[in-house]
């Protein structure tokens, strides 16, 4: 009993228990950037290409502008674009800037559960559990993503600065609505979620401020945000026609065509919802038994554990005092969230014939989704931690444990639990095979030459319905990593034997690829006229 005495007066153990949540913040993002580390040997694939081809051959505010499907992300663009024209196809740097700002995610996930439970173990499980997720990974190391990650990191400041006002930590004012308005306009430009977020954030605040008196005057304040935003997003086809000349229809998916295929939206709008809080409650089940599949199979399984837990949702909500409106945001969010996914990709899968159980497991839709999952689920933990004190001293190292074991099997599966981003290995080799072809081509000629290359390429890079003006062969791959048409002292032109396509690209006066291809049949005509 002294020597316990005596320990717990020693100047370590005080030291210890002084310190013990920064070391417990610490301990959790030192396990998340264990888990994550690999994405910095990550490469580019499929859509990767496509843009920085478009970066290279097209003027800047063509690309940034560029409207994508039925989305606009100017926001994200001037991301790609900036790198590209900084560090090149330099991946490390990209996914450097990926892996930071999950990591800063991370910690803001941490300090948003700490200050509303007060538990700092909760809030290092709460936030491991979702920060190691091996599903994450399919949304991190797509750098066309990107815009979804950095949605999640400022609605977690949005939210944090929200949580901190609501319990008087900082006062509501000028600066901080003006910062939210910067946030807003980042995440309605860097992806679809965004968008809807930005939409919603006059609720958020009303909800979240119920008390404050503020409320309604600050989220007035977001309309005229919101109108800009709205038209930006209306007028999109508009504006990038002004900026390149091209004429662009996006077409959303009409309410007609959404009525009559109410019944696959509705399918994967509940499998997804399923999917998403299985996927974060049942985490260990999903790391030990998840077998990557190009074709997997949509685990029942999700169904009998979801179902339990919106029960156990729906009693915690009817019963809290503290957190009800937190509990409504997030689940409005996380609802209308899926709702919005189900209805742009249901109809676009069944289109493909793509099984619509299939597409409700495509990763790269969770990364947010998981987040407000993980917080709900905090919360309920919290309150199932006041009511049954005794249970939770035996949960809370469980959990613990858990996380301990999923940490290794987390690193192996986040390598292939996307089945299609395997094609970056492939398209890595492909892209440094290609440039090593051109550039053995090239100094086989002399100093001041000009340089005629076979523009036909052994294998594609797996770009989604490329157009014959999308990706032109060596040409495009030699105009992503060569600046100038002339390298070397030698003026490089590609021959393409397509003339189909050679006259697409052709007719593309302004983009730098009509300087750098010839077309086939136009230089077998020449040679029929001189030997005429």
């Amino acid at each position: 009993m002294a020597f316990l005495l005596q320990i717990s007066n020693s100047k370590s153990y005080l030291w210890f228990r002084e310190h013990s949540q920064q070391l417990i913040l610490i301990v959790a993002l030192a396990v998340v950037l264990t888990v994550n580390y690999q994405l910095l040997f990550t490469f580019f694939w499929r859509d990767d290409f496509l843009h920085f081809y478009q970066i290279a051959n097209w003027n800047p505010l063509e690309f940034i502008f560029l409207p994508y499907g039925n989305q606009f992300f100017p926001f994200r663009q001037l991301i790609y674009y900036c790198l590209f024209k900084l560090f090149g196809v330099n991946s490390v740097v990209y996914f450097s800037i990926v892996l930071l700002t999950h990591v800063g995610s991370t910690y803001i996930l941490y300090k948003i559960i700490h200050l509303l439970t007060g538990k700092p173990l909760l809030a290092a499980a709460g936030t491991m559990i979702w920060a190691i997720h091996p599903g994450n990974y399919a949304s991190l190391a797509y750098f066309p993503a990107y815009g979804q990650n950095l949605t999640g990191f400022l609605f977690l400041l949005f939210l944090y600065d929200l949580i901190r006002i609501e319990k008087d930590k900082i006062s509501l004012s000028t600066i901080t609505t003006i910062r939210w308005s910067i946030y807003i306009i980042i995440m309605a430009t860097s992806y679809g979620t965004g968008l809807a977020i930005a939409c919603l954030s006059p609720i958020i605040i009303i909800m979240i401020l119920w008390e404050n008196g503020k409320k309604w005057k600050t989220a007035a304040s977001m309309l005229p945000i919101i109108v800009v935003i709205l038209l930006l997003f209306f007028f999109k086809d508009s504006i990038y026609y002004y900026f390149s000349g091209e004429v662009y229809n996006s077409t959303p998916v009409a309410l007609s065509v959404a009525l009559n295929n109410y019944k696959i939206i509705l399918e994967m709008f509940i499998r997804m919802c399923a999917y998403g809080i299985y996927c974060m409650v049942a985490f260990p089940i999903l790391v030990l038994t998840y077998n990557p599949s190009g074709t997997p199979q949509y685990p029942l399984i999700a169904f009998f554990i979801s179902i339990p837990v919106v029960i156990l949702f729906i009693v915690m909500f009817s019963r809290s005092k503290e957190y009800k409106r937190h509990y409504a945001v997030l689940s409005i969010l996380f609802l209308g969230l899926i709702g919005l996914h189900a209805y742009g990709r249901a109809t676009l899968y069944q289109s493909f014939g793509f099984p619509i159980n299939v597409a409700s497991m495509t990763f790269r839709y969770y990364y947010f989704i998981f987040l407000l999952v993980t917080l709900i689920l905090s919360l309920m933990a919290d309150e199932l931690d006041d009511i049954y004190p005794k249970i939770a001293k035996v949960t809370v190292p469980f959990v613990f444990i858990i996380i301990a074991i999923s940490i290794y099997p987390s690193i192996n599966l986040a390598k292939i639990i996307d089945v299609m981003a395997a094609a970056s290995v492939n398209e890595r080799k492909l892209y440094y095979e290609t440039i090593a072809d051109i550039e053995k081509t090239l100094r086989a000629y002399p100093t001041g030459s000009s340089v005629f290359i076979d523009n036909t390429m052994k294998n594609h890079f797996s770009i989604f319905l490329p157009s014959s003006t999308d990706f032109p062969g060596k040409a495009a791959v030699f105009a992503i990593g060569y600046p100038n048409n002339t390298t070397e002292g030698r003026r490089v032109y590609f021959i393409e034997k397509d003339c189909r396509v050679a006259q697409d690209n052709l007719a593309k006066k302004n983009w730098r690829i009509s300087s750098l291809m010839l077309s086939a049949c136009d230089l077998k005509k020449i040679r029929i006229t001189d030997d005429k």
